[in-house]
């Protein structure tokens, strides 16, 4: 009996030590394994546990997936919150009250596991680079839209030019013919001198 209690706690300990590895915290430990912040902390120390470089993939990947189990199995059966005289708390109802505690905690091992599977899997990565092609297929766009904009811009002026090209010869064509030197209009005296004063088209 007492071999096989040491060989789960050495199994217990061990995943303790993975799971501080990978970033779960002293109290998130303590939710999944149902023991005190106190204690996991001396485990850890006592195996000398601190993060390290490098931990097999197949490994990390089994205690993620014990770790999502343990917090959903929280999340379901949270069980009591209890008095201080170690009896169940009751709610409004007068019924024992679950522990909403727990699985706010057991919800938020949820989410840090699904970031480190992410991580683990290269999904953050591949969102990452999605992201970039969205991006870059953006910039493309944008910058196809520019040109577009430009081209029409340009053709535009060109036919406004056009235009008035057209509209200056038009005008030009329906003035009355003039002959160099020929008097066009008799301006009154300006300076009291008398006589009046010939204005010459524009081709004398």
């Amino acid at each position: 009996m007492a071999g096989t209690k040491n060989t789960s706690n050495a199994e217990r300990d061990r995943r303790i030590c993975l799971l501080r590895r990978n970033g779960f915290t002293f109290g998130e430990i303590a939710t999944m394994e149902g023991i005190s912040r106190p204690r996991v902390s001396q485990i850890i120390h006592e195996q000398n546990a601190e993060p390290e470089e490098e931990a097999g993939r197949a490994e990390i990947a089994s205690l993620l997936e014990f770790a999502e189990r343990k917090a959903v199995d929280l999340v379901n059966s949270p069980g009591w919150k209890m008095r201080p005289d170690g009896r169940p708390a009751e709610g409004p109802d007068g019924e024992a009250a679950p522990d909403n505690g727990i699985v706010v905690e057991a919800l938020k091992i949820l989410v840090l596991v699904g970031e480190k599977k992410s991580r683990l899997y290269g999904w953050d990565k591949q969102q990452l680079k999605i992201r970039m092609a969205e991006e870059e297929a953006k910039r493309q766009s944008d910058a196809s839209l520019a040109a577009l904009a430009a081209a029409i811009a340009a053709d535009r002026a060109a036919v406004m030019e056009q235009h008035r090209r057209e509209l200056e010869d038009a005008r030009r064509a329906l003035l009355p013919p003039t002959v160099p030197g020929e008097v066009i209009a008799e301006l009154p005296p300006s300076d009291g001198s008398g006589g009046g004063r010939r204005q010459e088209d524009y081709g004398g």
